[in-house]
């Protein structure tokens, strides 16, 4: 099997108001976190909804948080971003999810959440095309009709 990183997006801890941390002053505005100590901060203690543990996004999370010796209440396992961050919109907690998914729930106009953004060296999830690696004219041309579709929209500023 081969692997093409196509896009890495950075990761975001999505805040509901029903948090201890949630900051009404930042409402609206992307706050950058510069570092695993300020993440460590936000989310130690506080509930949380993880994705379910088979997910290796999930797995670099869990890893990431027993590094900083990060406490969480999990409230919730989910399947997907999108049911974590739907629950957070619905004041549940917190969650990290993916910039897609925040702009799906138009989640930087709700004035029920604060956003910020995790440094990429700490989380980050990288997309990309696994195919197999046999020298096979169909997959090949596979591969490189998604990599020209997918570097249009990069260039488009669409990812």
């Amino acid at each position: 099997m081969s692997f093409i990183p196509v896009v890495m997006t950075n990761s975001y801890l999505v805040v509901s108001n029903q948090t201890d941390v949630f900051d009404p002053e930042l409402v609206g505005k992307e706050i950058v976190l510069p570092d695993a100590e300020s993440v460590s901060k936000l989310i130690d203690g506080q509930n949380y909804i993880e994705l379910t543990p088979d997910t290796l996004y999930q797995q670099q999370v869990s890893d990431f948080f027993m590094q900083q010796k990060i406490r969480t209440n999990t409230i919730a396992v989910v399947p997907d971003f999108d049911l974590a961050t739907e629950l957070v919109k619905y004041h549940l907690g917190m969650t990290v999810t993916t910039n897609y998914v925040i702009d799906k729930y138009d989640l930087r106009k709700d004035d029920t959440v604060n956003i910020y953004r995790l440094p990429e060296n700490l989380i980050s999830l990288d997309m990309g095309i696994s195919y197999k690696s046999d020298d096979d004219a169909a997959i090949n041309q596979m591969v490189d009709l998604i990599m020209n579709f997918m570097n249009t929209k990069k260039n488009n500023k669409e990812l």
